[in-house]
């Protein structure tokens, strides 16, 4: 059973459509209590990287996410704003702590020298680095649908890239840690893999 985190600003209805045209038992939760004897949570997330961490505060979240990301049996993704919030801060609009589960700081594609049209919004190929179990049967190149104007900088946890004018950090692993900055819900077959993946992990 995957547990998707309810924290009043993520799309996590078609999140959880996608799991169950694939046949993976999920349910919303919004308190830690509600997570159970379940190993497996997806942290959604779109909007602002402080009003985020706010409203996760507000649900007790917090010290929950990092002690159950310390038990190695147990596996965390986040998923785009929820990727983000993984890592130790951002500089969005105030300068916010994130879970500090992967080392790196979040910043805008604009100031990482992306020239581009931001949010940048669409489809874009994976360039996978490291080997994740995350990836396992995606071919290298294949398309996933992002929507975003702040990411990740470059750091030793990447396992893949994406190319929008420069190269930027589209999906992470430390340990039992995952992020992925694309929406797999939106990303047709390959997205469905991904969230296949990490139901067998």
């Amino acid at each position: 059973m995957i547990c998707i985190i309810n924290y009043g600003i993520n799309n996590i209805f078609s999140l959880k459509n996608c799991l169950d045209k694939i046949n993976i038992n999920s349910k919303i939760i919004t308190k830690p209590d509600e997570v159970e004897n379940n190993n497996k949570i997806i942290l959604p997330g779109v909007g602002s990287f402080n009003v985020a961490m706010n409203k996760l505060s507000n649900y007790d979240w917090i010290v929950f996410l990092k002690k159950f990301a310390q038990n190695k049996n147990n596996h965390l993704l986040g998923i785009c704003l929820g990727m983000q919030l993984l890592s130790s801060k951002s500089y969005e609009e105030v300068e916010t702590n994130g879970f500090n589960l992967i080392d790196t700081e979040v910043k805008k594609l604009s100031d990482m020298n992306c020239k581009n049209k931001l949010p940048h919004v669409g489809w874009n190929s994976l360039n996978l680095k490291n080997k994740s179990k995350l990836f396992k049967d995606i071919p290298n190149g294949i398309d996933f649908y992002f929507v975003h104007s702040y990411a990740m900088m470059d750091n030793k946890f990447v396992t893949a890239e994406f190319n929008y004018g420069n190269n930027y950090v589209a999906a992470v692993q430390r340990e039992n840690v995952y992020g992925v900055q694309f929406h797999p819900e939106k990303s047709a077959d390959g997205g469905k893999i991904v969230l296949k993946n990490f139901n067998d992990l």
